[in-house]
């Protein structure tokens, strides 16, 4: 499992489905934490690691045994929003505040399939919403205003060059 940079086309792609709830999918979200835990993130999303299915882990403390699996997830926004600075594994050194929603609502399933609900807030509904844009092709900096996108065209511009032109 390796790590999936900007501009590859597949962090472009919208996700499929999981349907399968098996041995091979735990084995994958294990490894996923593990690659979130080791390049020191607090989310990951499958098109990440170059798989195009609907899975993100989360761990906003950042502390072994804290993370969140989710399968499948949808997220409905509630109304209140704020800006914070948002970064992303496979936009290495890439910063910018991106305003979301301050709390959600999430349904999701589980490793084992199981449906799950629940309201998050604060820098979990933060985390999920961008893992979350991921499984529909979307990056941060899709949400950046024209302003913060011109601070940051100079470190894109490096990373087009460093790992290609988006082509797989």
């Amino acid at each position: 499992m390796e790590m999936v940079f900007y501009p590859d086309q597949r962090l472009r792609q919208v996700c499929e489905r999981v349907d399968i709830f098996d041995e091979r999918l735990q084995q994958v979200a294990v490894k996923m934490i593990d690659m979130m835990h080791r390049r020191r993130g607090i989310g990951l999303a499958a098109p990440q690691v170059g798989l195009l299915v609907r899975l993100i882990v989360v761990c906003p403390s950042g502390v072994a045994g804290e993370e969140y699996v989710l399968v499948n997830p949808e997220v409905a926004p509630f109304t209140r929003t704020d800006v914070y600075e948002e970064g992303c594994l496979s936009l290495p050194g890439v910063f910018a505040e991106v305003e979301r929603s301050s709390s959600i609502f999430c349904r999701a399933q589980n490793i084992f399939g199981k449906r799950i609900e629940f309201e998050a807030d604060g820098l979990l509904a933060r985390v999920i919403q961008h893992e979350t844009d991921h499984l529909n092709g979307i990056l941060f900096i899709d949400r950046i205003t024209p302003e913060q996108m011109k601070k940051i065209e100079k470190q894109l511009r490096q990373l087009e060059s460093k790992y290609g032109s988006g082509q797989t």
